[in-house]
């Protein structure tokens, strides 16, 4: 086999480059890694509604780590896996996650313990990265003027699999239980990486030739991992326990080794100037706030409209699952429009402009919802409208770091940032359920779930609206993003 050809730091070769006639292998290539970065959200969104039949399959009460064991793996692996996807292209680096993430599905749907599935998930945590290398795929094959469109698509694509999942999960589940699920997501990732080695040539795999910095990859990666651990499990092991403790130290610990780590050596994982400049440190933080934001939604809003109408509370609409997600279908598909609104809108203006219209709608939609959430309208309107700012604030998210980093370093940037920011998830969740766990009101004696007071979920939704908030004033004070993206770094900052 002849060795890879290295190219210049920025170039690209393959498809999307200005001597490939074929434009529309171009598109089918970028709408196939699209459908494989959804990956991950089908791991979550389908999984959701099985975790009942999981407890009583593998008689657990620990189900929790069927989602945990996702994020904790795909927070560990992003920083590595961007900087393999810019060293040995990305072509490849694609195509062995989605092998990892049909190996961790074939697991989970044969597991005949709860250990094997556990590691399964695991296995599939793998799938997390896949977002971020199709950020940095579609950068390199599309021609400038369409890459602010094709990263809007990833967010769409996104949004298709968040309204579809729900539905699909319940057909599964009455089609053959749990284990239709996983041999459904084998399936799946099987026929789309199938397409993409079939239909990306092998041109498209340009590198750069670096050294990989492995050392501050397995810290960094580790130390995110441990503090994701203890923030996800700590309402359960005790937030002072010993073991908690343990976990939130050694995370920090190991985080603080890497980023000494990454100021010493020749050529870093990340270049932490890149990391904590103007650009990267209003764009992370605004990611971050940002992903706070739906995930509070989240906890509160299935737990309110799914709990039956009683005294005591101005909640409940006794929704089924499956009338849950119907509620949820507006602002799915809302959110699928917006999402390449919002990269055509960032190319015509700037990725800045958007932000800001897109976290200021998510600060209006919490606001509301904090005080309209007792009739169907109202949850049908305040939803349809967060889905708005939603589809726009996540469009903008791959522009502002396609603008800030070299085309050479957006993969392995991408995985850092989002491993930071992956941690907002996380967060919210357990705030979420802390304040919840202090709020309970009664237990149902028909379902025997327990009722939440008013004053509960309210705390939970100002939480979010001041996260809200905050990273509306983030975006205001942003100086990064001014200029239409176009798919190149750098340009002037005002």
């Amino acid at each position: 086999m002849a060795p890879p050809i290295d190219v210049p730091a920025g170039t690209t070769t393959g498809i999307g480059t200005p001597s490939d006639p074929d434009v529309r292998r171009t598109v089918a290539a970028v709408v196939i890694v699209i459908m494989l970065s959804v990956t991950i959200s089908l791991e979550l969104t389908l999984v959701y509604p099985a975790l009942a039949s999981l407890a009583m399959a593998f008689q657990t009460t620990n189900i929790t780590w069927a989602l945990s064991i996702v994020t904790l793996v795909g927070a560990a692996i992003c920083p590595l896996a961007g900087k393999l996807g810019d060293a040995y292209g990305k072509n490849r680096v694609i195509a062995v996650i989605a092998v990892i993430c049909c190996l961790g599905s074939l697991l989970c749907a044969v597991a005949p313990t709860f250990l094997l599935f556990v590691i399964g998930r695991g296995l599939q945590g793998v799938g997390l990265v896949m977002l971020i290398l199709a950020w940095g795929y579609t950068r390199d094959v599309l021609p400038p003027r369409y890459v602010a469109l094709g990263l809007g698509g990833t967010v769409a694509g996104l949004g298709i699999m968040s309204t579809a999942g729900p539905f699909l999960s319940a057909w599964l589940l009455a089609l053959g239980g749990y284990r239709a699920i996983f041999w459904f997501m084998l399936a799946y990732t099987g026929v789309f990486l199938l397409a993409f080695v079939v239909i990306a040539p092998a041109g498209s795999t340009g590198r750069v030739r670096r050294r990989l910095d492995v050392p501050s990859a397995l810290l960094l990666g580790v130390g995110v991992g441990l503090l994701l651990l203890g923030v996800t499990e700590g309402s359960g092991w005790g937030w002072v326990s010993v073991a908690t403790l343990l976990s939130l130290l050694a995370g920090a610990v190991l985080i603080g080794g890497a980023f000494v780590r990454l100021r010493r050596v020749d050529e870093p994982l990340v270049d932490l100037r890149l990391l904590f400049g103007p650009e990267l440190r209003t764009t992370t933080a605004l990611l971050f706030l940002g992903n706070f934001v739906p995930t509070g939604i989240s906890v509160a809003l299935p737990l309110m409209t799914q709990t039956s109408p009683q005294d005591g509370i101005d909640y409940g609409l006794g929704l089924t699952p499956l009338q849950y997600a119907l509620l949820q279908l507006p602002n799915g598909i809302i959110a699928t429009l917006c999402g390449p609104l919002g990269g055509l809108l960032a190319r015509i203006r700037n990725p800045r402009l958007v932000a800001r219209i897109g976290m200021g709608i998510m600060l209006a939609a919490a606001l509301l919802l904090t005080f309209l959430h007792s009739h169907l309208w109202e949850l049908l309107l305040v939803t349809g409208f967060y889905g708005v700012g939603f589809g726009l604030l996540f469009a903008t998210f791959p522009n502002l770091v396609a603008q800030a980093v070299p085309a050479e370093d957006m993969a392995a940037t991408s995985g850092v940032v989002s491993s930071v920011s992956g941690l907002a998830g996380s967060v919210a969740a357990v705030v979420a359920g802390v304040v919840l766990a202090g709020a309970v009101l009664r237990i149902d004696p028909v379902t025997t779930a327990p009722v939440y007071t008013n004053a509960g979920f309210v705390t939970v939704l100002l939480i979010v609206v001041a996260a809200a908030l905050l990273g509306f004033l983030v975006s205001l004070f942003m100086r990064h993003g001014a200029r239409p993206a176009d798919g190149t770094a750098g340009g002037p900052v005002h």
